[in-house]
This record gives structure tokens, sequence and C-alpha cells, in this order.
């Protein structure tokens, strides 16, 4: 009866597909499937042992340093995010307060012309004045760009 001699094989499917080839103690490979590359490393079971414990161990240090310093840089980016954001909130405060005053000296006004020159007469004066202030920043805002 004839032996067959069958090498053990360990298979991972992942991408990249990872083969363990155990031919014999002095004659082992891992086979790195990459698409259509393909790349082996061969040596004895005990240098490959070493070798991916090494490999592992150097590649898990190197992805956890480069996950730090992703951090630290998304943790810079949200601070400056954050000045911006205050920076914004304390100029819409200014003009929500500004808004506010033109609004009350607005009012005050309209109420004075009215008891003074009549409800048509100030609306027309008022709208006037409206269509002017639109033009102004119209024409500012054509400068800017």
């Amino acid at each position: 009866m004839e032996k067959q001699l069958a090498s053990p094989e360990f298979v991972v499917t992942r991408i990249p597909e990872i083969r363990v080839l155990f031919g014999d103690y002095d004659a082992a490979v891992i086979q790195v499937l990459l698409g259509e590359v393909q790349c082996l490393f061969r040596g004895t079971e005990h240098r490959l042992w070493l070798f991916a414990r090494a490999f592992t161990r150097e590649t898990s240090e190197a992805f956890a340093e480069q996950a730090t310093e992703r951090a630290r840089g998304q943790a810079s980016r949200l601070c400056v995010l954050r000045d911006k954001i205050e920076a914004i909130e304390r100029e819409l405060d200014r003009k929500k307060r500004d808004c506010l005053v033109e609004q009350f000296v607005r009012v005050r006004l309209e109420r004075k012309l009215v008891s003074r020159d009549g409800m048509n007469r100030t609306q027309r004066t008022v709208r006037a004045l409206l269509d002017e202030a639109e033009r102004r920043a119209d024409h500012r805002k054509d400068m800017t760009t």
C-alpha cells in the first residue's frame, strides 16, 4: 500500500489570502496571495514562526502608532474647529444684539414719524430707506466678490 504524503495546509480565507504550507520541518512556506501577485516566505518552521511573531508584533505596533498619530491630528483639528465655532457664536451674539438695537430704533422712529407725518407717508419713507439700504448692501457685496 502506497502512503500519500499530503502536506498539512492552513488557509485563512481573507483578502489577502494566506496559506501556511508545512512540507517538513526544514521546508515550510508562508504564501500570501494579493490578487494577481503572490509573496512567499520560505524557511524552517521555527524561523517562519519567529518571523510571523515579529511581523505581527511590528505591524501591530506600527498600526497602533499610526492610530495614535491620527487621533492626535483629529484632536488638534477638533480644537481648531471648536475655536472657530466659539468665534462664530460670539459674532452671532454680537450681530443679534446689533439687530435688536436696530429693530428698537426702527420701531421708535416709525412711531415718531407716524405721529408726525401719518401712516402712509411713514410707510413710503421707511420703504424708500429699506430699498436704499438693500441697494448699498448689494453694491458692497458686489465689490467684495
